[in-house]
């Protein structure tokens, strides 16, 4: 190490060691501080001497290589310019009288100065001890001597120095001094300044890319996160964009968006073709409760019929090729005598393989509940269990099911406790067994007993749009002389009843029930049913249940519609049945009191979130006095094709079942 030959400068009538900076006598061979030889290579002119004390330079243990020359074009760049320690960080050098001086650095080389009387070189900061202080004034130039090697400490809060002036060529390129030291972590936003001269930093850390070249600006990490910030947050612009777009295209006229507005249904009436034995006397009554279509052409719809033994058997109606074809309902086991089978829900989950739920009367004239299940071309009929508290002695029926999946049934209606009440009920179908359970209330329902009009606590129908997630509706005694309407949702397993929700103006004791339902997908459903005003007067009501809140909205009549729409068991307005081929896109079916005093069916088309009333026509050979019209369900299994099922009455005073078809004219 001492083998090299320091150089000195001379500035004015003293020299000054290269090495450690150490003030020597013009005539000294060897520093006084360090040791250095010293020899007359500092012939030169003395460099700018700054008013600063600056902070200890620290090189690079693996090269020791001194600061180079700043360019040409820059104001006051001395020979040698030490880089100015931030004031938050600066710390007194400190005596090293007994200092073992590194190995003296390579001459560097000689570049005469441009003179820049108004120059103040940028703070370079250094690694340093985490109590930083100001160091004392110095009136004159003392360079540090040679730092021990450390640890850079860290500067989380560092917030770099005011920029130059414009004029500065050199600082409007580079923003940013540099480290030689290996171990520096840069400062986030800060950049180094490179050019001719400037050695750029060696590598600080995993990923560090070396400098391109001359004037080379490193991206700031910090403006690169907010890059990649914005960038996503466009993106995810963008995709709304289009999903809201896509949405509104499903949902509203189609001519905002340089098409034709959709189509709307053409709606007619057909009455299917009884079994064989059916009875044709007037006292026929025969109607169709639910359907299941696959696609547009093939559809299952039960119900029942009377036959001419004056038995009530379940009844299945088969559309195939366009055409409907009737079948007997399967036997229930146990029934002899007088005995009526009601099917009244039905779900497919999958091309011949359908669940059916109803009731019959048995050889004691009491209704129980019946499960009927079709593998292929044969049904075959169950009696499911009934919940613990059951009087089995008593009535109870299924009114609805549905099956998400093969094997994965749940099925609605209503049993007859011990204490005589009538109670909802819930029965399972998992793993080839159906269990049954009591159905939860909402706090202030009051269970009461079954009478000639009603029954105080039921349910209706179920729907799930997946495995795990259903929704039930129906209705239950307030307790204050009303009816509410009931919504029983499953979801993670667990049942919770809720109240349905009644626009502004419905009684305060008001009559409300639900009575039909539909899912598009969990969580997005329409229910339809009805409810009393203020006035007493029978009203539609539509739910629609988004964002975990069911929403109501009154539905509006035809024109035609009788003034009074007062509630009766003979004459009942409301809604009984809701389809929806995707979320905004719904038809509902029921029933009204027209002007002349006739019960006729009204069929309620959403588009555009809007509902529109009409008619619903009928079949030839219908009655024009007493008639008396009613749907129990719908579906709609292609985009501008629906279906609904109930019944009417025929000229001759039966009952008879309807089938309506809504259809978008081709074309």
């Amino acid at each position: 190490m001492h083998g090299l030959v320091a150089p000195c400068w001379l500035m004015g009538e003293a020299m000054y060691c290269s090495s450690c900076g150490a003030a020597q006598s013009d005539r000294a061979r060897f520093c006084s501080r360090c040791g250095a030889q010293l020899d007359d290579a500092g012939e030169q002119s003395p460099p700018a001497v700054p008013t600063f004390e600056p902070a200890p330079q620290q090189p690079s243990p693996a090269a020791q290589e001194p600061w180079a020359q700043p360019q040409q074009q820059q104001p006051a760049a001395p020979a040698y310019a030490p880089w100015e320690q931030p004031q938050q960080q600066q710390q007194p050098p400190a005596a090293a009288p007994a200092y073992e001086p590194w190995e003296p650095p390579q001459p560097r080389q000689q570049q005469e100065p441009q003179a820049a009387p108004a120059y103040e070189p940028w703070g370079q900061p250094q690694p340093q001890p985490q109590q930083p202080q100001q160091p004392p004034a110095a009136p004159a130039y003392e360079p540090w001597g040679q730092p021990q090697q450390q640890q850079p400490a860290a500067a989380p809060s560092y917030e770099p120095p005011s920029p130059p002036p414009a004029a500065s060529p050199y600082w409007a390129a580079n923003e940013q001094p540099r480290f030689d030291s290996p171990a520096y972590q840069p400062t986030v936003g800060y950049q180094p300044p490179a050019g001719q001269g400037y050695p750029q930093p060696p590598p600080a850390g995993p990923g560090y890319a070396p400098p391109a070249g001359p004037g080379y600006v490193p991206p700031q990490r910090r403006r690169r996160g907010a890059t990649r910030v914005v960038a996503t947050v466009a993106a995810v612009v963008v995709v709304l964009a289009v999903l809201a777009v896509a949405g509104w295209k499903e949902h509203f006229p189609s001519a905002l968006f340089g098409g034709s507005a959709p189509k709307p249904l053409t709606w007619s009436a057909a009455k299917p073709p009884l079994p064989a034995d059916a009875s044709t006397s007037s006292g026929q009554t025969a109607f169709l409760n639910d359907i299941a279509c696959s696609s547009v052409a093939s559809c299952l719809s039960v119900g029942y019929y009377q036959s001419t033994g004056s038995d009530s058997d379940g009844l299945t109606e088969t559309l195939s090729a366009g055409s409907w074809a009737p079948a007997v309902g399967a036997g229930v086991p146990g029934a002899s005598g007088d005995t009526y089978v009601y099917l009244e829900g039905l779900s497919c989950p999958s091309q011949g393989s359908c669940v059916a739920a109803g009731s019959y009367f048995d050889s004691q004239n009491i209704q129980k509940p019946v499960i009927e299940t079709l593998s292929g071309t044969t049904w075959t009929a169950t009696r499911p269990p009934l919940p613990g508290d059951a009087n089995k002695d008593k009535n109870a029926l299924l009114a609805g099911v549905a099956c998400p999946a093969a094997g994965i049934c749940v099925a609605a209606g209503w049993y007859t406790d011990s204490s005589g009440d009538t109670r909802a009920m819930l029965d399972t179908l998992s793993g080839g067994t159906w269990t049954s359970a009591a159905a939860p209330l909402p706090a202030g329902a009051v269970p009461g007993p079954q009478t000639s009009s009603s029954v105080p606590t039921a349910l209706f129908v179920v729907k799930c749009p997946a495995v795990g997630s259903c929704e039930a509706v129906g209705d239950y005694a307030d307790g204050g002389g009303g009816y509410q309407g009931l919504i029983e949702t499953l979801s993670g397993g667990t049942w919770t009843a809720t109240t349905a929700p009644l626009p502004a103006g419905a009684a305060a004791a008001p009559v409300s029930y639900l009575w039909a339902v539909t899912c598009t997908a969990p969580g997005t459903c329409v229910a339809v049913g009805n409810y009393t005003s203020r006035s007493g007067q029978n009203t539609d009501l539509i739910e629609t249940l988004s964002g975990g809140t069911w929403n109501p909205v009154a539905a509006g009549l035809p024109a035609g519609a009788a003034a009074s729409q007062k509630f009766s068991p003979d004459a009942v307005t409301g809604l009984t049945a809701v389809a929806c081929r995707t979320a905004g896109a719904c038809v509902a079916a029921g029933s009204y009191t027209a002007r002349g005093g006739a019960v006729v069916g009204v069929i309620d088309t959403q588009s555009g979130g809007t509902w529109t009333a009409a008619r619903a026509p009928l079949p030839a050979g219908a009655a024009t006095a007493k008639q008396y019209v009613f749907f129990d369900s719908a579906v709609c299994p292609a985009s501008g094709y629906c279906i609904a099922v109930g019944g009417y009455n025929a000229s001759n005073g039966s009952t008879q079942p309807l089938i309506e078809t809504g259809a978008a004219a081709s074309g």
